[in-house]
């Protein structure tokens, strides 16, 4: 599988679980044209969405956001902001709804800007800090876990390539390096789940668990796995 011809509008990220069979049966029309040829495609052909706004939103999250939508699904749980050094500078609403490195929706009144640097579930605490370049929000390395390759085969290890551990984010360089192979159970049989140790070339901010990172060589989309 290769990215869309679209760079702006490249959706590969969001694929890398896909295996062989599924793609056996897969046809992505779309992926040879830009968003200005397919507008075009769609005046000829008289769609109803020819000239219909762009969404920038998932569209199952309605128009009032995503924190709004996970407070309908998630018990959320207020607990303490505080700085690194532990002082308690406010409260937070539920750390389901902060991600590494952001600033938006850290309300500290009077203060700041903060920016999410770590959170602890354990003490249900946020950890901020009041620099966008602290050195606690970049890393050199993460573990990667439940890997898929779409080729179907892992490739001779160690390998390097380029990882992208967010959305939009830059291709960076890095090496890839499998530290084991854990049997993990399911309902109905037992599978692989391989753990990765991926080292960038440069440090990269806000890596944060639970999202994914996919590896691609150029425009190649490897594979990828659930940052750990």
């Amino acid at each position: 599988m290769y990215k869309a011809v679209d760079a702006n509008k490249d959706q590969s990220y969001f694929l890398h679980k896909l295996s062989q069979d599924q793609l056996k049966k897969l046809i992505f029309p779309l992926g040879d044209y830009r968003k200005d040829e397919v507008r075009v495609l769609a005046r000829q052909f008289k769609l109803p969405t020819a000239t219909k706004k762009e969404s920038q939103e998932i569209c199952f999250v309605s128009d009032k956001g995503h924190n709004e939508f996970l407070k309908r699904y998630l018990k959320l749980k207020p607990g303490s902001i505080r700085l690194m050094n532990g002082e308690k500078i406010g409260e937070h609403k539920g750390l389901p709804l902060y991600t590494i490195g952001q600033r938006r929706g850290i309300e500290i009144g009077g203060r700041g800007p903060y920016y999410a640097a770590k959170m602890d579930y354990k003490t249900n605490t946020l950890f901020v800090t009041d620099s966008a370049n602290d050195q606690i929000l970049f890393g050199n390395s993460l573990i990667a876990k439940d890997v898929n390759w779409i080729a179907g085969r892992e490739p001779k290890m160690p390998f390097f390539c380029e990882a992208v551990i967010r959305y939009r984010h830059k291709p960076i360089k890095c090496k890839v390096k499998k530290l084991s192979s854990l049997a993990k159970a399911t309902e109905d049989k037992k599978v692989e789940s391989n753990v990765y140790e991926v080292k960038f070339k440069e440090p990269q901010r806000a890596i944060t668990a639970g999202q994914s990172v996919v590896f691609y060589k150029g425009d190649e989309l490897l594979g990828g796995g659930i940052i750990d």
